[in-house]
């Protein structure tokens, strides 16, 4: 039995020994995990457990790098159809082993010589991502459900933008990213917050992809992959809440440089320059002064002209 194999059994064994209960359940987590990678379908397989509704056990999804479509390569209905023919009596299954082998034949058939995506260090890749709430969904005036775009950044640039569900208008996410093989500037991104408002809220995990992005470096060591549980913030995760903001950064077109907005001052007053006069035309103190004292002057000088021939003109007539 190989890694995979057993790996799957125990979430399986999990799932049956708990069967009567998770399928009494309402309410509930979903987690993604192990993601790998087909390059003849150019697409990312990895794992989902619902652990709502009917409960079901996990499911072998497909995310096409191309299309960005997500399809079910073997679904919750298969796993139950099988469970039920065990229980019935019908197969020629003899108990649980034997349909753990079934289970593990089935989903190695698509896994099976896959390689796992590895992770990368979000920090290190200078990759940051905003969270904005864009509408919610109400009943009878409860909000159960938000929608927020999720923006993502490199070195400050915006590259890419995908959606996700939330409970809290001050919801926050965790994101971990894994390199596709391959396909230069594209990242499988793992992100996990309260998808619903459900009950207090359940942790909702999934995969999208994001392209665009510059030269991604690998880490030195290999991690081990996420398992079946809400992700954690370690080293090499990243998270968002609605309110944090990236300091982006603006790309200047005739130089190429790139310019920290935080430390770009932009004037609101133009600078007024003082128009030149020449100084020979530009009257002093001294100038108006002397103008000034002449006008009175004459003023003076007019007025006793005019009393003196007042009083010559009365001697006349007498």
């Amino acid at each position: 039995m190989t890694k995979k194999t057993i790996f799957f059994s125990t979430l399986l064994l999990g799932a049956l020994a708990g069967g009567s209960m998770a399928f009494a359940t309402v309410g509930g987590p979903t987690y993604v995990y192990t993601p790998y990678f087909n390059s003849a379908t150019n697409s990312v397989y990895y794992f989902e457990q619902d652990y709502g509704g009917r409960g079901c056990l996990p499911e072998l999804l497909s995310l096409n790098v191309n299309t960005e479509a997500t399809s079910i390569l073997f679904s919750c209905d298969e796993s139950e159809a099988l469970l039920t023919s065990l229980q019935s009596g019908s197969s020629n299954a003899g108990g649980v082993e034997d349909y753990q082998a079934i289970i593990d034949s089935r989903i190695n058939l698509f896994i099976d010589g896959l390689p796992t995506l590895e992770s990368i260090d979000l920090n290190a890749n200078g990759i940051e991502f905003e969270v904005h709430e864009v509408s919610h969904e109400k009943i009878d005036e409860v909000v159960m459900s938000r929608n927020f775009r999720i923006d993502v950044y490199q070195n400050g640039l915006i590259k890419d933008s995908f959606e996700r569900t939330g409970c809290s208008p001050n919801e926050e996410f965790l994101f971990r990213g894994y390199e596709v093989p391959g396909v230069q500037g594209t990242l499988a991104i793992l992100s996990s917050g309260k998808g619903n408002c459900f009950e207090g809220g359940y942790i909702n995990e999934d995969f999208d992809l994001v392209s665009g992005l510059g030269s991604i470096e690998s880490l030195a060591t290999v991690i081990s992959p996420k398992s079946n549980s809400a992700l954690q913030k370690d080293f090499f995760t990243a998270s968002a809440r609605t309110g944090d903001t990236v300091a982006k950064t603006v790309v200047e077109g005739t130089t190429g440089s790139i310019v920290d907005l935080q430390e770009v001052e932009v004037s609101t007053v133009d600078e007024v320059v003082p128009e030149k006069i020449d100084p020979q035309t530009q009257p002093t103190e001294r100038t108006s002064a002397n103008n000034t004292i002449f006008a009175v002057v004459a003023s003076l000088l007019i007025g006793v002209l005019l009393g003196l021939l007042l009083q010559k003109r009365r001697g006349s007539n007498e």
